[in-house]
């Protein structure tokens, strides 16, 4: 690539403290310069590292597993190489991705640990290995009406275009495991054993709507590029989003001073399901600004009845609805950007402190 692009994004890479509005002005710099970047001369900007991020809040019904699966396919559609993880029993990903979870013989997410859990109680780690993980990954598809040969309508299928390891309710019966000494460590292990014998640019973990130990180990996992957090602007979603932020901290702290491990921490906020036209959502959107001392993405993603008829029909939102798709592709320039611009940090940056009268004023 162009040596003096990759010497502007290395300035705009310096970490010293700003203000939200030098954030902003830094991310749009490099969203243009992204924009007209081939998708190898990113990677080159990402350091050819693959960026694994954690879609999560502790609440559920605000749009996790619908953001992971959009996301999944707009990187995939722009070029890029992603891995889509569903790190939920409820498995919502993997349905979206048109997995049959009720299939006993599918092999998941769940028996990636079950293999790793093994290795581990037998002290015997070289035992577990990518042969393990690559049983688990498969490669969705969708159908939708396409001409044929003949000029005719037909149902044709289409690859999402990610790969996928997916999940069932049987991942539930893992918590346990993880919760004991070391083991929330695991899906860190994992990740890092199959990156280490598969290229993927991005890594999107789906996590489930709770913090317990199979959220921490997704969480500590998506160590290189950090925490996505989807939000619908109501109460009980931006409560949610508090704690997440300050659980997220701890684990920053604590990989950091016991293991020399940088994470990234919250990468940025999403609204999701948002309506500007609701007077509710607007003061809530200002309460969020005003609140958390995290990135909100510029964009949002819409409140869409059109979505249903998405997921009915096995396809993703942002394919299914265009101006949506439109959406969804600005919001993965945003995290790539971010990605981009915290490339280069050192140490983590936490965010430990919240504007306690703000809080109170709104609670």
């Amino acid at each position: 690539m162009d040596q003096s692009v990759m010497g502007r994004i290395k300035e705009l890479q310096k970490t010293d403290v700003m203000s939200k509005e030098q954030k902003e002005a830094v991310k749009s710099e490099i969203i243009n310069i992204v924009k007209n970047s081939s998708v190898d001369d990113v990677r080159e900007m990402l350091g050819n590292n693959a960026k694994v991020h954690a879609i999560v809040i502790q609440k559920g019904g605000v749009g996790k597993s619908t953001a992971s699966s959009d996301i999944c396919y707009t990187l995939a559609s722009m070029g890029f190489d992603v891995l889509g993880i569903d790190s939920d029993p409820q498995a919502s990903f993997s349905m979206l991705s048109n997995v049959d979870t009720e299939d006993d013989s599918m092999y998941g997410l769940q028996d990636v640990y079950y293999a790793h859990f093994d290795a581990m109680a037998n002290g015997n780690l070289s035992a577990f290995g990518i042969k393990d993980i690559e049983k688990a990954i498969i490669r969705p598809t969708y159908r939708k009406p396409a001409r044929s040969e003949n000029n005719r309508w037909v149902e044709k299928d289409f690859e999402f275009g990610y790969d996928l390891i997916p999940a069932n309710i049987d991942l539930a019966s893992c918590d346990f495991q993880l919760g004991k000494k070391g083991y929330i460590y695991s899906l860190y292990i994992i990740m890092n054993t199959l990156l280490k014998n598969r290229h993927y640019d991005f890594v999107i973990i789906d996590c489930l709507p709770g913090l317990n130990a199979i959220s921490y180990a997704a969480i500590t996992a998506a160590y290189s590029g950090g925490c996505i957090v989807p939000i619908n602007l109501e109460p009980m979603t931006v409560k949610g989003a508090k704690n997440l932020i300050e659980s997220t901290s701890e684990i920053q702290h604590l990989l950091w001073e016991n293991s020399r491990i940088l994470h990234k921490g919250i990468l940025g906020i999403i609204k999701n399901q948002y309506s500007p036209r609701l007077t509710v959502q607007r003061e809530y959107d200002e309460v969020v600004k005003e609140l958390f001392p995290i990135s909100t993405f510029n964009n949002t993603i819409p409140n869409k009845s059109v979505c249903d008829k998405a997921h009915a029909l096995g396809r993703a939102f942002a394919e299914y609805d265009k101006k949506t798709g439109e959406i969804i592709k600005e919001i993965c320039y945003e995290i790539i950007a971010e990605d981009i611009r915290r490339d280069a940090e050192t140490e983590p940056l936490y965010v430990d402190e919240f504007g306690t009268e703000v809080w109170e004023k709104y609670n």
